[in-house]
């Protein structure tokens, strides 16, 4: 008996077509899917995007804001005066409150040529006459009578700064109003006294606040290094806070200290340590003496590698704690017992302080 083979292989070979368009169809709908998703997913990124630049646009319209605060801000004035009928001088200043009575702050360097120092009125452009109470020479600092039609200007709120954050300088750089910003690029105080910031300063800018994005004043503007990019000094707001109870008392403030040259000694190399003759790695944080000023302070038992581990019982860690500790605790001519570590031992050392000079900064 002969078997018959055709139908059932005719069948089968329409399952098998059968069975391949649906496999087709469904690849061609797995495309069309994928397709789908990457077209959702380029949707979703483009507002990511989008949502991104709004987020920095809004940041750039933030800083315009502010500093268009700034720039109205009752809390900071104008100083003019004259050291002679030929030479006019410039500089800013800032509103200052200290037991209820408000004053003008400046850079000493701003007054001291000046034989007749005057406050302007940003709103009339009235000026009004003002004289010096107290005076810094080595912070930079002297401190004005308000005078009484000013007494309406908001005094200003002094906070550290915070390295970073953006800072705005307000001031009157050749005579016109101005705002620049940048941000607090080290607290490591240059010539133990200074902030540094990329806020752009000019002529003029001297003595005027600078401020963080909450329009607290964190620092005094005093200098910039024209050979340098974006290089600005400020005094910092903590200097400020210590020193104003003797500007108020009036006289000029006479700072005592060591004729040492110092450094952190987290800035040495592992060979400055070995050539000191301090050991490394170092467990004792301190200030490390790197030389000596004249003969005399060479002659008070301190040598050159001595870390300074505290004055009197006050930690010195770092150069800031150090300076702080001699600018606003002793006069010239007092003594301080300094705690060294020299070698593998403590040694402590009586010194005495002598009258801080202008030269010395």
């Amino acid at each position: 008996m002969a078997l018959n083979f055709d139908k059932p292989v005719g069948e089968l070979k329409g399952v098998y077509l059968y069975m391949l368009k649906k496999l087709i169809a469904l690849c061609i709908l797995a495309f069309v899917l994928l397709m789908l998703l990457v077209v959702l997913m380029s949707v979703r990124l483009g507002h990511a995007q989008e949502k991104e630049l709004s987020v920095n646009f809004c940041a750039d319209l933030n800083i315009q804001q502010i500093a268009a605060e700034i720039y109205a801000n009752a809390s900071f004035a104008r100083i003019r005066g004259s050291a002679s009928a030929r030479m006019q001088i410039n500089g800013s200043s800032m509103v200052i409150q200290y037991q209820d009575k408000k004053y003008i702050l400046t850079n000493f360097h701003v007054v001291q040529p000046m034989v007749d120092i005057y406050v302007e009125d940003l709103k009339t452009g009235s000026v009004y006459s003002s004289r010096v109470i107290g005076r810094d020479p080595w912070l930079d600092l002297a401190l004005l009578t308000l005078p009484q039609e000013l007494e309406h200007l908001a005094e200003a709120s002094l906070v550290d700064a915070v390295v970073g954050e953006i800072v705005f300088a307000i001031g009157f750089p050749y005579g016109v109003r101005n705002v620049s910003y940048g941000i607090i690029t080290s607290k490591e105080l240059v010539s133990s006294t200074f902030l540094l910031s990329q806020a752009p300063l000019n002529p003029g800018n001297s003595g005027g606040p600078l401020l963080n994005a909450k329009q607290e004043v964190v620092g005094i503007n005093t200098a910039y290094r024209p050979d340098a990019n974006l290089y600005s000094f400020s005094i910092p707001s903590s200097y400020v806070r210590r020193i104003l109870p003797q500007l108020v008392e009036g006289g000029t403030i006479r700072h005592a200290y060591p004729k040492l040259v110092v450094g952190d000694f987290r800035d040495l190399l592992p060979r400055n340590f070995a050539d000191m003759g301090i050991p490394y790695p170092l467990k004792k944080p301190g200030v490390v003496v790197l030389g000596f000023r004249d003969e005399a302070a060479s002659q008070q038992g301190i040598e050159i590698g001595d870390l300074i581990l505290s004055i009197d019982g006050v930690r010195t860690e770092t150069v800031e704690q150090y300076v702080q500790q001699l600018l606003f605790s002793y006069k010239s001519g007092q003594r301080a017992k300094f705690l060294l570590f020299r070698g593998l031992e403590e040694v402590t050392v009586d010194v005495k302080l002598s009258l801080l000079t202008i030269e010395q900064q």
